[in-house]
């Protein structure tokens, strides 16, 4: 076989195909003895069919499916000769063949381009001063955890304050259109809620109807409320306050599970320097990975760029709708969307290529046991029952995860691929001049 590849650009490649006639004879031959095995024809018995008659009634059949076995072979064969990596299916085209003439026809392919590492060691990062958590801050974690086992006690004798959450029927009448809300179960928080709606529903008792009117600001996101002045009816059933745990001993040992309010504070402090260090890390090697990007010159495949963009495209749509933004308000900033989350893709697809090539030039590699490692560690941090607790024929928890892992398609491979990114960036940090 001869295949000759040419060059249309770094990323895409022309490849002229030529088969001898001889391997094209000799798959017609496999593919006439595989049709004579199946074929029925009257008169004759199954597999005795004459090769004039076969080739005369199935010719066509026969060559079709000889060219379409031989084309992809070609194809794979050309890929290792000519060390090439395909990025989705080729377009193949002029298919040609005469008898006594060899099979030719062309494949046009994206690849994966070749990719000259730039210096990747000795890259220079200034460290940013990691300041330990203060006093205030320590106790603000606490009160969230207080918050978060707060109790909800009814309230009988006083109308609604700030911080309550109420059960109201609202009806709502913006453009003369009137919607009603029964028995909505709410937060009266001023950050939660329509702007001023908080604050007009404070003072409002049990059983009792307010009417009032809002105006909502120009850049709300709700577009059906924005800049319009709102009547609202609001009718108040239930009042209930929070009841937050005392802040003693016996509250840091359900929270944490030590004995003293003070071991609690020391262990509030320690998370918060470790997640502080860990987010200082995270920015050196963000810092190491853009550097080594932004020297990295690189054509990326068309396809794979398309799709990429595609996948974020999506995902800042999806973060939008998660954010509450009405989706019109989106589209009408849909290209720029696409254009900043192109501009992302192309830097993504890069930095994949060179954490994979930075791999192979080191020897860096996932192992079986890195995965298993991961599964004992992520099963530990999940919580679930220790193994000596579990019946015996039961699986144990890091391999229930894996084994959920195994029945998701790709999963397995993309845990593989991210254990992998976090070798290289600990290398890449590992080798650079932090000063």
């Amino acid at each position: 076989m001869e295949a000759v590849v040419e060059d249309l650009s770094e990323s895409k490649k022309l490849i002229r195909f030529s088969i001898p006639h001889e391997r094209v004879a000799d798959e017609i031959e496999t593919a006439l003895n595989e049709v004579r095995k199946s074929a029925s024809i009257k008169g004759f018995r199954p597999g005795h069919v004459p090769e004039k008659i076969l080739r005369a009634r199935f010719g066509h059949t026969i060559r079709s499916e000889a060219i379409s076995r031989l084309v992809p072979e070609a194809f794979r064969q050309a890929m290792i000769d000519n060390a090439l990596r395909p990025v989705g299916e080729p377009e193949v085209k002029d298919i040609k063949y005469d008898a006594d003439a060899p099979l030719t026809f062309t494949a046009t392919v994206e690849v994966l381009p070749e990719l000259e590492l730039p210096k990747y060691k000795g890259i220079r990062v200034v460290p940013h001063t990691i300041e330990p958590p203060t006093a205030d801050e320590i106790d603000k974690v606490i009160e969230s955890q207080r918050d978060a086992r707060a109790a909800l006690v009814p309230v009988e004798d006083r109308p609604v304050q700030l911080g309550d959450s109420i059960v109201v029927t609202l009806e709502q009448t913006v453009d003369g259109t009137t919607e009603t809300m029964p028995d909505r179960f709410i937060e009266v928080a001023q950050n939660q809620l329509v702007p001023g709606l908080a604050q007009a529903l404070v003072g409002i008792g049990i059983d009792a109807t307010k009417r009032f009117e809002l105006t909502i600001p120009d850049d709300y996101p709700d577009t059906r409320l924005a800049g319009k002045t709102v009547a609202y009816a609001a009718t108040v059933s239930e009042i209930k306050q929070k009841q937050l745990p005392e802040l003693n001993d016996a509250f840091a040992k359900e929270v944490a599970d030590v004995e003293t309010l003070e071991a609690l504070r020391d262990r509030v402090r320690d998370a918060m320097g470790r997640q502080r260090e860990s987010e200082e890390r995270r920015r050196q090697e963000g810092v190491v990975l853009d550097a080594i990007v932004d020297a990295t010159e690189l054509e990326v495949p068309e396809s794979l760029l398309r799709k990429q963009t595609e996948r974020n495209v999506m995902r800042a749509y999806q973060r939008a709708q998660l954010a509450g933004v009405p989706r019109e308000k989106v589209v009408e900033q849909h290209d720029e969307i696409v254009k900043n989350a192109s501009v992302a893709s192309a830097r993504q697809i890069k930095l994949t290529l060179l954490i994979e090539r930075i791999a192979d030039a080191e020897g860096l590699a996932v192992t079986d046991e890195d995965l298993d490692s991961y599964f004992e560690q992520a099963a530990a941090m999940r919580g679930t029952t220790a193994d000596e607790l579990r019946p015996a024929d039961e699986l144990r928890p890091a391999d229930e995860l894996r084994a959920a892992y195994e029945k998701q398609e790709g999963a397995v491979e993309g845990l593989r691929d991210e254990l992998l990114e976090g070798k290289v960036r600990s290398f890449l940090i590992e080798h650079a001049e932090i000063d």
